[in-house]
């Protein structure tokens, strides 16, 4: 089978935002030919296409021109395609490009990883630092929604990563919608039996007797206080909360508060590199911006999530939509507040055989709902189905 991914952009690495690129090495994996197209390249194989860094042409000319781009690269595609699937949102305008499906008669799908450009995702993920931003960011959203409620008529398959966006698109679109679990790679990229904990002795001295617990977060310094009342409540142990990321504002803020004993940041790795940091951790931690907690319908680190499951680590979070992923108790627990995370976590701290226990059964959920291949799976008999 030919299968056509369509994406804003890709990367060499799987993971992170690249949902469908991850899917599609399912496909691959299962003996089917993929071709990933961008509004710039189109391709048999995953590779670097960029977004700006910054600026107009990275926030506002996509959502005008990105239609005509992705267009241009369809009509130049290899022919005996068999299935269109196109990533969403960032932007809704390449939804347009369904009717190109339609005219040539492929079936098509939308997969849509998020709200991030939607007056309902109610956060900052849509980049306003600039007055002028901050000005097209409820335009922006407006031709957004419109769009999604438009073309959401036109593909014959529409999937996404948790119930409560199928719940919330089912109602929004009155068009019924498929979850599709996030896929990640648990047989090489995130195999704990292959990826070894990175070198200790790499780390500054003060860490090397310390257990670690990961910290996946998004957004920057918001989450230092939190760890703060984390760290207070753990005074007497000597866990260093490991954060995947750089965020330079959170270290500075961990500076003046004093944290830098009990909080390490890996600063921006490489995705190869990162599971043996992963490995390092016994379970993971990972939190939501104050203001996005109560989104239920919106997939919160979903990817870190799943990152960390194949890894076997536990996840304890306050993602209201990780319950798809997260078995209260069985591979993590699902919190409400800060209080209710410190003590699970001091749960998981304190006793081994609960960690062990749980740690066992987190690395065989993930194997089960999210490997890749097995997603991928899903997602072709999702396309049978289609006739």
């Amino acid at each position: 089978m030919k299968i056509a991914i369509v994406n804003d952009h890709f990367s060499s690495g799987p993971g992170g935002q690249h949902r469908l690129q991850n899917i599609a090495e399912g496909f691959s994996r299962l003996g089917h030919q993929v071709l990933y197209i961008t509004p710039n390249n189109i391709s048999h194989s995953v590779f670097e296409s960029p977004l700006p860094l910054s600026g107009p042409k990275k926030f506002i000319y996509p959502y005008f021109t990105e239609f005509f781009s992705i267009y241009r690269q369809l009509q130049v595609m290899p022919s005996g395609i068999n299935f269109l699937l196109i990533g969403l949102p960032n932007t809704m305008s390449k939804s347009l490009n369904a009717l190109f499906g339609i005219v040539k008669k492929i079936p098509t799908a939308f997969d849509f990883g998020g709200l991030w450009t939607s007056f309902f995702d109610k956060g900052a993920t849509y980049d306003s630092r600039s007055a002028k931003l901050k000005l097209f960011r409820p335009i922006s959203q407006f031709y957004e929604d419109a769009l999604t409620i438009f073309s959401s008529r036109l593909p014959d398959l529409i999937t996404v990563p948790t119930s409560g966006l199928d719940y919330f698109f089912e109602h929004y679109t009155r068009r019924a919608t498929q979850v599709i679990y996030h896929p990640v790679d648990t047989t090489v990229a995130l195999n704990p039996s292959l990826k070894k904990p990175i070198a200790i002795e790499s780390f500054p001295r003060k860490y090397q007797q310390c257990r670690f617990v990961a910290v996946g977060v998004k957004g920057d310094e918001w989450f230092v206080p939190i760890l703060e009342r984390i760290i207070k409540s753990f005074k007497n142990t000597n866990l260093v909360f490991l954060v995947i990321g750089a965020f330079p504002k959170a270290q500075h803020m961990c500076k003046k508060k004093g944290l830098t004993d009990k909080v390490f940041f890996t600063g921006n790795v490489p995705y190869y590199i990162l599971p043996s940091y992963i490995a390092l951790a016994e379970f993971a931690v990972v939190l939501t911006p104050p203001d996005l907690t109560s989104i239920w319908y919106a997939p919160h680190n979903i990817a870190k999530i799943t990152d960390f499951m194949a890894m076997g680590k536990p996840v304890v979070t306050d993602s209201l939509s990780a319950a798809d992923y997260v078995e209260s108790g069985v591979t993590g627990f699902l919190v409400k507040d800060t209080p209710d995370l410190i003590r699970r976590a001091g749960n998981l701290a304190d006793n081994p055989e609960l960690l062990l226990r749980i740690s066992k059964a987190t690395r065989k959920s993930a194997i089960e709902k999210f490997d890749s291949v097995k997603v991928a799976a899903r997602y072709l008999k999702l396309f049978e189905k289609l006739g």
